[in-house]
């Protein structure tokens, strides 16, 4: 649901129709959105209208909940296979430091 927002169509009015035609309002609205609005650039129309459209995108986005996601994953089930035995891992963490690395496709392969 869309809910009406006079800034927001104002500044897309003057976009629609061009600033050459349309200058779009002042923001006078309280609190941080009207402090930042007033210290927009005024020399350059066009840029003034993007400034502000940009600001008070985030101004509406700010206060928004972020959309209900997925809910977590279940965990994993326990692995009932062995453990590595500790020869395997200490010749693996060799292989992985660097120590025979021509022998890695080979501890792959035997897998």
């Amino acid at each position: 649901m869309r809910v009406a927002d006079p800034v927001w169509d104002d500044l897309v009015s003057a976009a629609l129709v061009g600033t050459g035609r349309r200058r779009a309002a002042e923001i006078s609205a309280d609190g941080a959105l009207g402090v930042m609005a007033a210290r927009v650039d005024r020399t350059d129309e066009a840029v003034r209208l993007l400034d502000l459209a940009a600001l008070v995108m985030v101004h509406r986005r700010a206060g928004r909940r972020a959309p209900a996601g997925d809910p977590p994953a279940p965990c994993a089930e326990v692995d009932p296979r062995p453990a590595v035995p500790e020869a395997a891992r200490a010749r693996l963490r060799s292989l992985l430091d660097g120590g025979g690395t021509d022998l890695l496709p080979e501890w792959q392969i035997g897998r």
